[in-house]
């Protein structure tokens, strides 16, 4: 299917928003699968379990469906601690560049400060991601049941297809 889409496409469209304004499943005119109402959509796996699943990677949900998420909270606290650890070091290395070889880097001395300091910030902003991140996973370990990651795991496995039972239920 290319866009501008054509008249068949069209009508495919306005039938499917009808039937799912009547909560009923519709034919996608993309993809060409039955696809479900939002409203039922939303009964597979809570809207906001979703959504923290998706501040993690693939793998990062396989490991803690094997070992819980006691697993993806340690590894956050860990990742948090690098980014804290490189971000102190980055700071450091840009008030040392600063003070130390200012003087002898003549014409070039704002370049690298400027650099340096760019460098630093980028290690802020990773570690501010590894504190959402790290937040998130205390959440999902005291809130998600394992049932949500399983869903949403077989969805991924299924090329971003949430599956329940035989019956597709959400497009990721």
């Amino acid at each position: 299917l290319w866009y501008p889409l054509r008249k068949k496409h069209e009508r495919t469209l306005e039938i499917g928003l009808t039937k799912h304004r009547a909560g009923e499943p519709a034919v996608d005119p993309i993809t060409g699968e039955l696809t479900i109402a939002t409203h039922q959509l939303l009964a597979a796996v809570p809207t906001d379990v979703y959504w923290d699943l998706q501040h993690f990677v693939h793998w990062e949900l396989h490991k803690a469906k094997q070992h819980g998420f006691s697993w993806l909270k340690a590894w956050s606290i860990a990742q948090l601690i690098f980014c804290g650890f490189v971000w102190i070091a980055a700071t450091l290395g840009a008030i040392l560049v600063k003070t130390t070889f200012g003087h002898s880097l003549g014409m070039y001395q704002s370049v690298v400060g400027v650099m340096s300091i760019n460098i630093a910030l980028l290690c802020l902003l990773c570690a501010v991601v590894a504190v959402l991140r790290t937040t998130v996973a205390f959440k999902l370990h005291r809130n998600c049941p394992t049932a949500d990651l399983a869903t949403v795991l077989t969805a991924q496995d299924k090329g971003g297809r949430v599956v329940v039972g035989n019956q597709l239920v959400r497009s990721l």
